[in-house]
């Protein structure tokens, strides 16, 4: 797929963390784009669903991998799974609710609570900037 070269002007969503920039798109379908200095590519999806859960699960895994993870990951000598932020969030997305250390029964219950705690710090991040 042909990627729009800068993305970012038509984006829903946007993430950035580690050198990869990912966007989710809606028109004129539903369209996840990872940039970074390695690759420029993109994906299309039936639905803006599934294009939303494809863009959670790209950032979640940029977040969670490499040399230098902002999410850092365990799981307990009794089978809980863990996860703790490396970096703190704004004041504001703390404020919001926004959970440094969040832990669970399972690593794809843990992997939502990553991605509820990035929406929640995206929301109020937003909100404290406006004017």
């Amino acid at each position: 797929m042909t990627v729009a070269h800068d993305p970012a002007d038509r984006a829903r969503l946007t993430y950035a963390w580690g050198g990869d920039h990912w966007y989710l798109i809606d028109e004129p379908e539903p369209t996840v784009i990872l940039i970074n200095a390695r690759v420029s590519q993109g994906r299309a999806y039936a639905t803006a669903a599934e294009a939303e859960e494809a863009f959670w699960d790209g950032v979640v895994t940029s977040l969670t991998t490499g040399p230098a993870p902002l999410w850092r990951l365990w799981q307990s000598d009794r089978g809980r799974w863990w996860a703790t932020r490396t970096v703190p969030f704004s004041r504001a997305a703390e404020e919001a609710g926004a959970h440094r250390t969040v832990d669970d029964h399972s690593w794809s219950d843990v992997r939502a609570l990553i991605v509820e705690q990035e929406q929640r710090a995206m929301l109020a991040d937003a909100e404290a900037a406006r004017p």
